[in-house]
């Protein structure tokens, strides 16, 4: 437990020196902290929740080719290359859990590094986003990861790299497709042809990416209500933010692009809670 405690704590002290280190010294701190981070979440052994169903993944993958591992190996194309490389070539569960570290704990400083003060930012990633989903939920993890890499995209106007980042953490995780029609609804110019463009590619990655699961999925959490013990708590860690988001709003400093898109976002959390009625798994997972 008191790992836990540490793996907080260090960040937080970091806040606490008077003086702003140099760009080389904050380079090296990144660069430290990013790998103690990588190691303690890609060397953890029978940690979190997932654990012994991404031992079985790796198991599967013994011995399968690329080709037949699809359904055998889970249906997320990218975890499931991790897991025949762990598996047939080297590293186990380890080789899985440390490249999945080494993306989240990338991905999650580079958007840190982006806010204004990027040492607070990362530290209240800690308790939740590394400690909880990294530890527990590796490839939910890497697809939140990635997505933070397509909000910063979008953010800065470019829609092409926001439709990459998010292909990549839909391989990783599907629920990942959902970010699709935030670059319809954040576009300022050209909406009727911004809203063509982006519907064809988001009926192509649900239909590529889904494919036979789409049945599948609708009657496991649908039709026969699989539930999620914590969705409603995830939920209602998203609305609190959000209300305080529309309370503030205007005292917070963003630009106009960055105040629209949080209050999409805030909507979307909103959103959730009437999706608990429906499915409680579902609106965890989109939370």
């Amino acid at each position: 437990m008191l790992i836990y405690y540490f793996l907080f704590l260090l960040p937080v002290s970091a806040l606490f020196f008077p003086k702003q280190p140099n760009k080389v010294v904050k380079n090296y701190f990144w660069f430290i902290t990013g790998l103690f981070f990588i190691f303690i979440i890609g060397l953890r052994f029978e940690i979190g929740p997932d654990w012994f169903s991404y031992m079985y993944y790796l198991e599967r993958a013994e011995g399968v080719s690329l080709w037949s591992s699809y359904g055998r190996v889970g249906t997320d194309p990218a975890y499931i290359i991790l897991n025949l490389i762990g598996a047939n070539v080297f590293g186990g569960i380890f080789f899985v859990n440390i490249v999945a570290a080494a993306i989240i704990i990338s991905c999650i400083i580079y958007f840190a590094r982006k806010q204004p003060i990027s040492l607070l930012a990362f530290v209240v990633s800690v308790p939740y986003m590394i400690i909880v989903v990294s530890m527990g939920y590796s490839r939910q993890a890497i697809a939140l990861g990635v997505e933070l890499l397509a909000i910063i995209a979008l953010l800065n106007g470019n829609n092409r790299k926001f439709i990459f980042y998010v292909l990549i953490a839909a391989l990783f995780h599907k629920t990942a497709i959902i970010l699709f029609p935030l670059a319809a609804l954040m576009t300022n110019r050209n909406k009727g042809l911004t809203y063509l463009y982006i519907g064809i590619i988001f009926v192509m990655a649900f239909i590529f990416i889904l494919g036979e699961k789409q049945e599948f999925l609708y009657e496991t959490y649908v039709e026969r209500q699989k539930s999620s013990s914590g969705g409603m708590i995830r939920v209602f860690m998203n609305v609190v933010p959000a209300l305080l988001l529309f309370q503030f709003k205007d005292r917070l400093g963003f630009r106009e692009n960055e105040k629209k898109f949080w209050i999409i976002i805030s909507c979307g959390a909103l959103a959730c809670i009437p999706l608990l009625a429906i499915s409680s798994t579902v609106a965890d997972r989109i939370a």
